[in-house]
């Protein structure tokens, strides 16, 4: 039993404002899975912010064949591509820097001919997404950007139009992915990106199976196989995938 002492001694520490403090802590405020990127954008050169998914917020349910992530709850995928609110320049992470030359080409088939700012700093959805991704696309070509570049955003859109079932969409924008890759690829890879020629090779083999384009994806399929110097890893998936459309063919 509690005497008077020691009753008033413990409702002075629990009670009032440290009861209240108590509950904070067993109870702390969830984290937004949002946060605000600092950036400086690469044509006007003004700092704004922009969204994009914390790590520790993203669960990852699996990956289709040609490394397209399937997530739980905010997808990173639509914060790639990003938008100067001030002049609507569109990039990404992997963009060089902007030489004079290339800002005068900017300035007039993209900036001028842009009839308004969108502001996707903010949380996406998919079409918004998409959107920043083919302004991104546009800005990556007339500066010249390397071609595997521009093929990873179209391969990016040809993905959103996948986590909604647009296959038609879809197939259009793997068909132009395929078309930068395969420009990347004759050029002798992509020295100034961080993909291999192998992954360029295994991309576009990947594509034209989704395709449906059996003759070209075989010889692909039948270089990756044959030649010593292809990474294991690169070369496990180009099997699986292989063996699966080869399979899904006879059904």
């Amino acid at each position: 039993m509690l005497n008077i002492e020691q009753k008033d001694f413990f409702t002075r520490m629990v009670g009032g404002k440290m009861t209240s403090d108590i509950k904070k802590k067993d109870h702390p405020k969830s984290i937004e899975p949002l946060y605000d990127k600092n950036l400086t954008c690469l044509y006007c050169e003004k700092k704004f912010t922009s969204k994009q998914v914390r790590t520790n917020r993203i669960k990852l349910l699996g990956q289709d064949s040609d490394y397209c992530p399937h997530y739980e709850g905010e997808n990173p995928i639509f914060y790639e591509a990003f938008i100067c609110p001030h002049c609507g320049f569109a990039f990404t992470q992997s963009f060089n820097e902007l030489t004079p030359g290339k800002r005068e080409i900017i300035e007039k088939n993209y900036i001028q001919k842009l009839k308004e700012i969108p502001n996707y700093c903010g949380h996406r959805t998919w079409k918004e997404a998409i959107r920043a991704f083919n302004l991104a696309a546009l800005s990556s070509y007339l500066k010249g950007e390397n071609e595997a570049i521009t093929g990873h955003l179209f391969l990016r859109i040809a993905w959103i139009y996948r986590y909604v079932d647009e296959k038609e969409k879809e197939e259009r924008f793997l068909k132009k992915a395929l078309e930068f890759y395969h420009e990347a690829y004759l050029k002798g890879g992509s020295n100034t990106t961080n993909i291999s020629e192998y992954q360029l090779l295994y991309l576009m083999g990947d594509i034209y199976t989704r395709l449906d384009h059996y003759q070209e994806a075989s010889k692909i399929f039948s270089q990756l196989f044959s030649d010593p110097d292809v990474p294991p890893k690169i070369r496990s998936r180009a099997i699986d995938t292989w063996n699966q459309y080869k399979e899904n063919q006879q059904k």
